[in-house]
């Protein structure tokens, strides 16, 4: 939806709730599969939350303040009861050659939860989901791999939410 931009300093998310709560929700499920769902993802969750570090030279510090709580928990919520559907539908909007199984782990949960979004967030708008999850991947990864989140989630938005998707396009041609 829009030319990345490279994150270079991870400090700009802390002034942002919305971005920050899915990166917290991408990490904490990250770490819940990590542990092959041994661990209550509960008790990780509050971990993170409480105990989070944006770049390693910080300080540990507690982010309950700075994130929106019933975001990061109806993004958890939804990726917990929806994954296989999720993960069926992520495979099939995948450029042919790719599987889950070969992407880098923290682009799948990005995928996950932006797919989630798309798909079942519909208050928030298409533009936002994409551009929040294409900034998220743009601080782990270089612009190849984030091309290729931008793609995979434009295409999923193409299909869940066609009439958004076109009025978009149409606004960019007429803009």
């Amino acid at each position: 939806m829009t030319k990345h931009k490279k994150i270079h300093n991870n400090k700009d998310l802390i002034n942002r709730k919305r971005t920050l709560s899915r990166l917290m929700a991408i990490q904490i499920f990250y770490q819940f599969e990590f542990y092959e769902e041994q661990q209550d993802i509960a008790l990780i969750k509050n971990n993170v939350i409480d105990n989070y570090v944006l770049d390693q030279e910080d300080e540990i510090s507690s982010f309950r303040n700075k994130i929106d709580i019933d975001l990061l928990e109806s993004l958890l919520g939804g990726i917990s009861l929806g994954l296989t559907e999720i993960d069926f539908e992520i495979s099939q909007f995948l450029k042919d050659g790719w599987d889950l199984e070969k992407l880098p782990d923290i682009a799948l949960y990005i995928l996950r939860f932006g797919a989630f979004e798309l798909k079942f967030m519909r208050d928030v708008p298409l533009k936002v989901v994409i551009d929040e999850y294409v900034e998220i991947s743009s601080t782990f990864f270089e612009d190849k791999k984030v091309t290729f989140i931008n793609g995979t989630l434009e295409n999923m938005a193409k299909s869940y939410r066609a009439e958004e998707f076109k009025k978009i396009k149409n606004t960019k041609k007429n803009g």
